[in-house]
């Protein structure tokens, strides 16, 4: 497969952001969580979380509030409203995912999806919307031993699909996902969401949307 001038063989995509439009549903529902609990928690702590695992988001969040931050509980009270609200008005899934999943599998190229999410809740969200059926291989932010922004993530993906870093494109939302596609020798590709990353992080992107449905009939078959 062609993209512009690259020559493609797998796609790894990231999924909070990229695939649903669970963004700004976690903020929402995290600011809720600690509220409930009587815990302090920015909106610019939250973003800067944005492609982090839960090691990471726990480590950031200690930092700067303190050790004896109760991130176990407004994580396990945030999960609670998350699937209360899911059970109620389902997973939004964003613009075009289903069409360029659909495009990619009719043309034989492997797909897999590398998110900083645990197993356990990727599963369930896979499972509810439908969408475990289009990758070959899926890596979760509890397999690895460091987060996004660290390249592991998707060296891993890559491994297991028996490709090569360079001839893989790796569709990112968030500022610690392309630093992480961009130091693992991928091809990063920004898809707009809540946040646009720095300046010189955005750079690293070859290309960039604003919505997946844009990039469709950029492959070339």
């Amino acid at each position: 497969m062609k993209f512009f001038d690259k020559n493609i063989d797998i796609v790894i995509f990231d999924m909070d952001g990229t695939i649903f439009d669970t963004e700004r549903l976690a903020i929402k529902l995290y600011i809720e969580a600690s509220q409930l609990l009587g815990t302090p928690l920015g909106l610019d702590i939250l973003e800067k979380s944005i492609g982090l695992n839960a090691v990471a988001t726990e480590k950031l969040m200690k930092e700067t509030y303190g050790e004896d931050y109760p991130y176990g509980k407004v994580k396990e009270k945030f999960l609670q409203l998350k699937f209360a609200h899911i059970d109620q008005f389902g997973l939004p899934i964003k613009e075009g995912v289903k069409e360029v999943f659909r495009k990619l599998r009719e043309n034989n190229v492997p797909m897999a999806l590398a998110t900083s999410t645990d197993r356990d809740l990727t599963e369930k969200y896979l499972g509810i919307s439908g969408l475990n059926k289009y990758f070959q291989v899926i890596v979760c932010g509890n397999e690895v031993a460091k987060s996004k922004p660290e390249p592991e993530i998707f060296l891993k993906a890559v491994d297991l699909l028996g490709s090569e870093a360079s001839k893989c494109i790796v569709l990112e939302d968030s500022e610690n996902g392309l630093l992480a596609a961009s130091r693992a020798g991928t091809i990063p590709v920004l898809i707009k969401d809540i946040k646009y990353p720095a300046d010189k992080v955005r750079k690293l992107a070859f290309r960039e949307y604003e919505s997946m449905i844009d990039i469709i009939n950029c492959f070339e078959f």
